[in-house]
């Protein structure tokens, strides 16, 4: 690994630390929940705990006086640095300071803190994630040809070769009812053995990357990268595949602005996942 890349991913780790020692203590309180009724870049409304732990990454890597292009889900995309080098500057950092912000709100022990870093301006370009389960402090990171690792052990994808013992995690659609979501889920879930929907797309993600999940899908084509950017490089670098409804690649640029499926599989099952594919979004 080099001294570059050691000091990026001790950059973010640092950065999430310091963010959780901030909000740690406004976890399922009224304190963390409160809000002010206004929306972030994103397009959800943005409580105390979202707006806390985005300062605080924010400060922490300014501290260290580098110029870079922010994308976060309060924020925005914005710069920091000299105007001059805006074109010529292609360090990317993409946050979500808390992902999973209602289990978060309500004390659901399942919610995370999410930065990645890339070196150019598309998702192809992320080379380092990390992710903090924010209630038991596990860390989840990865660097591009270095591994994924929990906390400092390795993980990799489950070898489940059976989709009919396979552990699916999905997302649901606020914007439909929820059976019309599960309908568009249901060649597949008539396949696996069980389904689970966690409530933070992030953290389900590393668990395809530690392979407590065999497969994650979010079939709406309305996910941020700011939610899954991290995630991508574990989940790749544990060993899984990353793709979209379509069955390709991920291959997106870094804004707040862009959307996208997502599907997550070890690559034993990515073949039953994709012949699957073309009825996913067709309701009867």
């Amino acid at each position: 690994m080099s001294n570059l890349t050691i000091e990026w991913i001790n950059l973010l780790k640092g950065a999430v630390n310091i963010a959780y020692e901030n909000i740690h203590n406004l976890l399922g309180t009224k304190e963390g929940a409160e809000n002010e009724g206004k929306k972030g870049a994103g397009g959800d409304i943005s409580t105390r705990i979202d707006l806390i732990a985005e300062r605080t990454i924010i400060d922490t890597i300014t501290k260290r006086d580098i110029e870079f292009h922010l994308v976060s889900e309060e924020i925005g995309d914005k710069y920091f640095g000299d105007e001059d080098n805006y074109e010529k500057c292609n360090d990317y950092i993409i946050v979500d300071p808390v992902d999973g912000s209602l289990n978060a709100n309500r004390g659901i022990p399942y919610c995370c803190i999410s930065v990645a870093h890339a070196n150019g301006p598309n998702t192809t370009n992320i080379i380092e994630g990390v992710i903090m389960n924010l209630y038991t402090k596990d860390m989840y990171w990865a660097v591009r040809e270095e591994g994924a690792f929990l906390n400092n052990k390795p993980i990799s994808v489950s070898k489940l070769n059976n989709i009919d013992r396979a552990v699916m995690g999905v997302a649901l659609n606020d914007d439909e009812p929820l059976s019309t979501t599960f309908q568009r889920y249901q060649p597949l879930i008539n396949m696996v053995y069980k389904v689970r929907v966690m409530g933070s797309e992030a953290l389900e993600l590393c668990n395809v990357a530690d392979g407590s999940f065999d497969i994650f899908m979010d079939v709406r084509g309305d996910v941020r990268i700011v939610d899954i950017a991290a995630s991508i490089i574990i989940v790749q670098e544990a060993g899984g595949l990353v793709f979209s409804n379509e069955g390709l690649p991920l291959n997106l640029q870094l804004t707040i602005k862009s959307k996208t499926s997502i599907i997550a599989s070890n690559p034993y099952l990515a073949d039953y996942i994709k012949k699957k594919l073309p009825q996913l979004n067709k309701i009867s």
